[in-house]
């Protein structure tokens, strides 16, 4: 198995230990877990926006909450959004 050591910034040292502790996991397989979820949405978004670009159509859809989980949205409502797009800021 291959071993990396990297350097965290305090603030994400400290999330790390916090989710290590929720849930009871060494903080060695959190990491493990996530770079392997996060390498394989990033790997399958990547080659879907190949697949766009190249204009081949594969049929498959991606399921993206998962990304947009812990995104904050911009707008916070529809009508904001709406306003918006309509240039009523």
């Amino acid at each position: 198995m291959f071993t990396l050591q990297i350097e965290l910034p305090e603030a994400l040292s400290k999330q790390l230990d916090n989710l290590s502790k929720a849930t009871g996991k060494k903080k060695k397989d959190v990491v493990r877990e996530i770079l392997e979820k996060e390498l394989y949405n990033v790997t399958n978004i990547a080659k879907a926006l190949t697949d766009m670009r190249s204009g081949k159509k594969t049929g498959k859809k991606i399921d993206i909450s998962d990304l947009l989980a812990d995104t904050e949205p911009y707008f916070k409502t529809v009508e904001d959004a709406l306003k918006y797009s309509r240039g009523y800021e």
